[in-house]
């Protein structure tokens, strides 16, 4: 299950406007590894009122719920929210999962890239790892960038050849 607002295994149209629109960097928020959280129980405990308005957009209450369980977790965003909320929250959390240390949810930063015409997003490089891991990440990132830019020219070829295929066969029709 894909637990996070933008997918990177998908290339998303719209990642440029995520970046721009994310307060530093974009990122996604995904649950504690080993934690499995079903929709049924964080549409019910964590956002009822974000589900209960948009019935129907299952992107938008996953990409708000993991966000919200994150923040009654941490001691500054919980400030913001309702103490009713953050309790009733925890205390269904307790309830469903038992006792786990520390927070729930994380946040992962993200980089948008543009390969070829492309919008890729990707988890970004800290910087406070060793340069050789840095160093074999940007090859490695070079890599898929020039893999990613042949298979989409082997795209385009195969594509005009289908073209010129139902070309040839439509004027054999007529």
């Amino acid at each position: 299950m894909n637990r996070h607002c933008i997918r990177t295994e998908d290339p998303c149209d719209d990642g440029y406007v995520a970046s721009l629109l994310c307060d530093g960097d974009p990122i996604k928020h995904e649950s504690k590894e080993g934690l499995f959280i079903v929709d049924k129980w964080i549409f019910a405990n964590v956002v009822p009122s974000i589900r209960s308005r948009f019935q129907h957009n299952n992107r938008l209450c996953q990409m708000l719920d993991l966000a919200r369980l994150l923040g009654t977790h941490h001691a500054d965003a919980a400030a913001m929210l309702l103490e009713t909320d953050v309790a009733r929250i925890k205390a269904s959390f307790k309830v469903h999962f038992g006792d786990i240390d520390g927070n729930p949810a994380r946040k992962i930063k993200l980089e948008v890239l543009r390969v070829g015409i492309k919008l890729e997003i990707v988890p970004a490089v800290e910087n406070n790892q060793q340069p050789q891991q840095q160093q074999q990440l940007a090859l490695q990132n070079n890599d898929n960038q020039q893999m990613m830019a042949h298979l989409q020219r082997i795209e385009e070829n195969q594509l005009e050849q289908f073209q010129l295929i139902r070309n040839v066969l439509s004027d054999q029709k007529l």
